[in-house]
């Protein structure tokens, strides 16, 4: 259902956008598969306050997300947030997001209590600005 992609309760599920309103008939449906809901048209126009609807954010990350590639937070919308980062500030700036959140995971890696994610987490935003610079080079190459 096309409203639900805007709906507060709606968050990536193994790869498809899925209710996750504990109120609705619709929770742990996929929004394909739902052809009616009685709250999506409340979720857009709604002011966000009821919290009825609540999931455990990070039990649902925990279970469902690659909290490395592919965090629940980032990805529980249509399009990941890096790639709407991209549309938004442009390419360089986004690369130089990239290095300095590399650089962050880095610097706290020893004080957060999970040096590993961390550290892979740097290493993801410094793949992922050294990709950007790649396609960049190669787009001023065919130009």
């Amino acid at each position: 259902m096309k409203e639900c992609r805007a709906c507060f309760y709606c968050a990536r599920h193994h790869g498809h956008l899925a209710c996750i309103n504990k109120s609705s008939d619709n929770c742990g449906k996929y929004i394909e598969k739902i052809t009616e809901c009685e709250l999506a048209m409340w979720a857009i126009i709604g002011d966000g306050d009821d919290q009825s609807g609540c999931f455990d954010f990070a039990a649902q990350v925990e279970n469902d997300s690659d909290p490395v590639n592919h965090p629940m937070h980032y990805t529980n919308r249509q399009h990941e947030c890096i790639e709407e980062m991209i549309t938004a500030f442009g390419t360089q700036a986004v690369i130089n997001f990239c290095v300095c959140n590399a650089w962050k995971y880095r610097y706290r890696a020893d004080s957060k209590g999970n040096h590993d994610e961390d550290m892979a987490k740097s290493d993801w935003y410094m793949d992922k600005a050294m990709e950007l610079q790649k396609e960049m080079r190669e787009e001023q190459l065919h130009a």
